[in-house]
């Protein structure tokens, strides 16, 4: 039989079980023993049994009487204490037993009350050293009808070791945690247990006292408290990390307190339990929103600006074409009537001549320049038509090849039809000013989606962080004109591949 797995109280009751059938078969067939030798076979089995357990017992057992001597020790109580079975008998429990231990007198007098004790009490090792074991000391009767007792040791040096290791590191960890910037909680069976200093700051607490024992439940806002059960649950369940969320909570003080959470399950004091750690970020979140109202007040801004100057811009353009562009008709009208009836003069014709051909240039460059500033074709024929229009202008100034692939249809916002326009202004200025291209492709084309406007030429490329730079301008204002309409722009670079463009604006 193996007793090497048993518990203290399955010893025992094996013990005293063995005990009493020895006691009984000695007391029914002690007549009979010189008899009939078969008789003898039931208690020699039984007092075998008996030794047997106590030989092999993983568990240190010791006999003694009531005066304290010792008149058994088995293998495993000769190991711990570092003696033999005869050291051990001949010192008796004076010299195995701390008898300043405090505990000691308390043991003694539950043992002679109730007959039984079971407690933690400090031994003593052959070297004079102490360590702590877990003792069982039960009072029995023996065959001859005398008092003994039994005691039951088991060693718990490692376990108090470890123990202490473990102490020690929650006083570690728990120093650790009162000082971290983030709130620190730890609930079990559904109640906070623990909470650091943070927690309580965030949650408005005067004590730390107060979190204890509520439901963290309690602290969470209600339009959470339907989602943050189930997220604590599967956590558990799965022994998985709760995905990090943010939550508002309701601080002591009734006010809420926007966090970052995170939970994670782990064992507390044995028991299943979740370690919550939580970050205020409600003045970030304040931030934020200042932020994003900022940047919604510069949008509304720059937009109202754009509007404003395309406005100037027309308004400019009008007055150029119709004031400048009629004066400097009206003079070269006149320059052209000087010039039929002043021909005596070689030397006043030539000089009304090229003041005939200036003008001409000048009623040109105030045309181009009206057209630049607000195209009269862009409102009247569409954005397809002005593209044309402007791509022709630009080959004659400039010699670069415009390919075009544009789509019949249009864009019917006119709003949106400018901010194209602008943008291929600005990119084929940046083509003359930076690229070194022969040729330039410009696509056009409409979808039930938006619209998507591609200008790629064969020039030198621009480097990577030229397109990221925030002093590139020119790029800087097309982002801005198209973020405006929700849309997107994308420029991709390679060296001797040119540079490639493309803006699309959602319908």
């Amino acid at each position: 039989m193996n007793y090497q797995h048993k518990t203290k109280a399955e010893l025992i009751k094996e013990l005293q079980k063995l005990q009493r059938e020895c006691d009984s078969l000695k007391k029914s067939y002690t007549q009979d023993i010189a008899e009939c030798g078969c008789i003898e076979k039931p208690l020699m089995e039984s007092e075998n049994q008996y030794r047997l357990l106590f030989e092999n017992s993983g568990e240190a057992m010791l006999l003694t009487k009531p005066d304290g001597s010792i008149y058994s020790a088995n293998p495993e109580a000769c190991r711990i204490f570092g003696r033999s079975a005869k050291e051990i008998c001949e010192i008796g429990r004076t010299g195995i037993i701390d008898f300043n231990d405090v505990r000691l007198e308390p043991a003694l007098n539950e043992r002679k009350k109730t007959g039984k004790f079971r407690g933690e009490l400090n031994l003593l090792r052959k070297d004079g050293t102490k360590f702590p074991a877990e003792v069982t000391s039960t009072i029995f009767i023996d065959t001859s009808g005398n008092e003994r007792i039994s005691m039951i040791i088991r060693d718990i040096s490692e376990r108090k070791q470890m123990e202490e290791i473990l102490r020690e590191g929650e006083e570690q960890y728990k120093s650790i945690v009162q000082i971290m910037p983030d709130g620190v909680a730890i609930h079990t069976d559904g109640k906070v247990v623990f909470a650091n200093e943070a927690a309580g700051k965030i949650m408005k607490a005067k004590t730390i006292d107060q979190m204890i024992g509520i439901s963290p439940i309690e602290y969470v806002h209600p339009d959470y408290r339907e989602i943050v059960p189930q997220r604590i649950k599967k956590s558990l369940s799965e022994q998985i990390p709760a995905e990090s969320l943010e939550e508002t909570f309701i601080a002591l003080d009734g006010k809420p307190v926007q966090v970052i959470v995170t939970s994670i399950p782990f064992l507390y004091m044995g028991k299943p339990s979740m370690l919550t750690v939580f970050t205020d970020i409600t003045e970030r979140k304040q931030a934020e929103e200042e932020i994003r109202k900022s940047a919604k007040l510069m949008e509304d801004l720059h937009m109202h600006l754009n509007v404003i100057r395309e406005e100037e811009h027309a308004m400019t353009s009008r007055e150029i074409h119709d004031q400048i562009g009629q004066s400097l008709t009206a003079l070269k009208i006149d320059l052209n009537w000087m010039h039929k009836y002043i021909n005596t003069d070689p030397e006043a014709v030539a000089k009304i001549q090229g003041m005939i051909e200036l003008v001409t240039n000048t009623i040109k460059a105030v045309q181009r320049i009206s057209s630049e500033l607000r195209p009269g074709i862009l409102d009247d024929l569409g954005l397809d038509a002005a593209i044309e229009w402007y791509c022709d202008e630009f080959e004659k100034r400039t010699a670069v090849k415009c390919n075009l692939k544009l789509d019949d249809s249009t864009v019917g916002d006119s709003q949106k039809n400018l901010v194209f326009f602008r943008v291929l202004q600005e990119a084929l200025t940046n083509v003359i000013r930076h690229a070194n291209a022969s040729s330039v492709t410009i696509k056009l084309h409409h979808t039930q989606k938006g619209t998507t406007l591609t200008i790629h030429d064969n020039g030198i490329g621009i480097p990577e962080e030229k397109i990221k730079s925030y002093k590139s301008l020119g790029l800087i204002g097309i982002r801005e004109r198209v973020r405006l309409f929700n849309g997107k722009v994308d420029i991709s670079s390679k060296k001797g591949e040119g540079t490639k463009l493309t803006i699309f604006i959602p319908s």
